[in-house]
């Protein structure tokens, strides 16, 4: 069934037409008509099965195809109007990927430009798909289109003027649910800026609305309405031969949302910010910065989210305000050295309703970045130490120190051989969790050569550690991988094996008290849990080849064995394609087979998907 916004879009199309009449006059040696249509016919076979453990076949079986056209060309003169018209139609599949089940639908897209070497050009751009997934037990429909209008205003005396205007629309339905899901939008832009004394600016303000309905797995189904408002306005001017940059930005949002009669909040959000950059020689450079924020909001409870779960409160946002300070020094005594400090302390009022809530927050760092050659040998090394101070409204002052280091050596050349290895360990300590930390670790290992004629050898082997502790539990993953990669001028093929493992443990429930914000982790009391087990084994192959001029081929299998508690899973897929031209002829085929099995202490279970096609389609133009 159309919809009304392709009827407004056709009148839109004929207000320009008849614009064009007026504007004729304009283009006395016009050119003539020049219109050009192409387009793709293809057609194909396939067919699709699916198993499930100790259950019954489904096969499916579809000679479809698939339809393309394009056109492009102008009304009366290229400068006037330029037209440009793309149709797709698909019924079927043209891959052997998993997600492209019974794949169909109808794309469509106009984009237009009145006038678009003049002063005043106007856009208008109208896409519409409709598309869907069937078969298998899956059926899904979904209906998006978008339009957007753009007008500019440039004259050379004058600021230069941008509007906007766009609107866009989905409807999904599913037939399983008991509601489609709607999403629509609509938004309006306008902006103005301008060079005076070179001082530069810029201003914006936009509009935008939007509404949803139909989530039914939530009890959604009344509309949920979002309204909001934006101004932004910025200035800024190079000193000194653009060694010096000063800039202001203004920014202020509103916004209001409602849940049917639900729940509705409303926010205000209005940013200061002034920053300074200068660089005073080769060697020293500064930048500075102050910030102004203030967030008020006012809403009520979102009841009814959850079927008889009564009022609950979603997102929990505060009033307040906040002053940053920020401030970068680079010192560079030496091509091959470079020493920066940073700096950013905020100052924000206490949070309403909590009984201990962050009043401060101060973090700095200290950078020292070195990279030198030195007998055939290229070495880089960082090192960054970070200190954080918090404040809070029960006038604790709990700091970190943190320290990262990151290492490289690199020797050789790639016309024989070419060794890097790569160290580092990244580590950040909590402020107010006293005692938790996230720590990452690496190390790796690469040689490549290109010693072989024709062909460009890489192979990498590398280990790494992640660790968190925080007021959740103690997390520990670890992960070895290993890769093999062969390029030649007509495929390149690789390999890639990894190993991962996990553990963890968790606090004892209710341990900590939620009204404090300084907690100190009692790390003694930790209980190790085998929930929290998990072993990976994935390894890979790929093929990416052109044995021939007009044939690539694709091969992809992948494995992967997960290990938990409970379960067992191995994933197993394959997928292989190939696509042959023959003048204006493609010819096409694929296979795809994707295995899950799942052993668990209810019994295995597992799936079987395959899928195999044929297509031949072939390019054509019509004028």
């Amino acid at each position: 069934m159309l919809s009304q916004q392709p009827i407004r879009t056709f009148l839109l199309m004929g207000l320009l037409i008849t614009l064009s009449v007026a504007a004729y006059g304009q283009y006395p040696d016009v050119e003539p008509q020049r219109w050009r249509v192409t387009g793709f016919a293809g057609v194909d076979l396939s067919h699709t099965s699916q198993s499930i453990t100790e259950g019954t076949e489904s096969q499916q079986f579809y000679p479809l195809g698939d339809l393309r056209l394009n056109g492009d060309g102008f009304l009366l003169d290229p400068r006037f109007l330029r037209l440009d018209v793309g149709m797709d139609f698909q019924k079927g599949v043209n891959s052997s990927q998993r997600g492209d089940l019974d794949t169909g639908g109808l794309n469509f897209a106009l984009t237009t430009a009145f006038l678009p070497r003049s002063h005043l050009p106007l856009r208008v751009t109208y896409t519409r798909n409709d598309h869907g997934v069937s078969g298998l037990g899956l059926n899904q429909n979904e209906d998006d289109s978008r339009l957007d209008v753009e007008w500019n205003v440039s004259f050379p005396s004058l600021p230069h003027i941008s509007a906007s205007f766009q609107k866009y629309d989905t409807k999904v339905h599913v037939p399983t649910s008991f509601s489609d899901r709607t999403f629509d939008q609509i938004g309006v832009d306008l902006g103005v800026s301008d060079i005076w004394k070179e001082w530069q600016w810029a201003g914006n303000f936009a509009l935008g609305n939007s509404d949803s309905s139909g989530v039914s797995g939530l009890d959604l189904t009344a509309p949920f309405e979002n309204s909001s408002r934006t101004g932004n306005f910025t200035l800024n001017r190079n000193f000194w031969e653009n060694k010096a940059r000063l800039r202001f930005e203004n920014r202020e949002l509103w916004r209001h949302d409602a849940l049917g009669g639900d729940g509705f909040s409303d926010s205000r959000e209005f940013t200061d910010t002034a920053n300074f950059t200068v660089q005073l020689n080769r060697q020293w450079s500064v930048d500075t910065g102050y910030g102004f924020s203030k967030v008020d909001f006012e809403g009520s409870n979102f009841g009814r989210l959850i079927p008889g779960g009564g009022p609950t409160q979603v997102i929990s946002i505060s009033s307040g305000t906040s002053n940053t300070f920020t401030g970068r020094v680079s010192y560079r005594p030496t091509d091959w050295l470079r020493l920066t400090q940073e700096a950013r302390t905020t100052r924000s009022s206490p949070t309403q309703g909590l009984l201990d809530s962050r009043t401060s927050f101060t973090d700095t760092s200290s950078t020292v970045s070195a990279e030198h050659r030195w007998h055939g040998f290229d070495l880089m090394g960082t090192y960054i130490g970070r200190y954080q101070l918090s404040g809070t409204t029960l006038n604790e002052s709990p700091s970190s120190w943190s320290n990262s280091y990151i290492a490289r050596v690199a020797w050789g050349d790639a016309r024989n051989v070419r060794l890097t290895a790569v160290a580092q360990d990244n580590r950040l300590n909590l402020v107010e969790q006293i005692g938790g930390f996230t720590q990452d670790k690496h190390v790796g290992f690469e040689a490549e050569s290109h010693r072989l004629k024709l062909f460009r050898l890489r192979a990498s082997v590398d280990r790494s550690w992640l660790e968190l502790l925080n007021i959740s539990g103690n997390t520990r993953t670890g992960i070895t991988s290993l890769s093999f990669q062969a390029e030649h001028r007509l495929f390149t093929v690789s390999y890639m094996r990894s190993y991962a493992d996990g553990a963890g443990a968790l606090f004892p429930l209710g341990l900590f008290n939620n009204q404090f914000l300084v907690i100190p982790l009692p790390v003694g009391q930790l209980v190790g849990t085998p929930l929290l087990d998990r072993t990976t084994h994935t390894q890979s192959v790929s093929l990416l080849a052109r044995p021939r001029r007009r044939l690539d081929v694709v091969f992809v299998w992948r494995q992967e064995d997960v290990r938990l508690v409970t379960s067992d899973q191995t994933f197993d897929i394959l997928q292989a394609d190939a696509r042959y031209h023959l003048g204006r002829v493609t010819l096409e085929g694929g296979y795809s087979r994707n295995l899950n099995d799942v052993t668990s202490i209810t019994g295995p279970a597992g799936n079987r998907l395959a899928r195999w096609y044929v297509r031949i389609g072939r390019d054509f133009r019509i004028f």
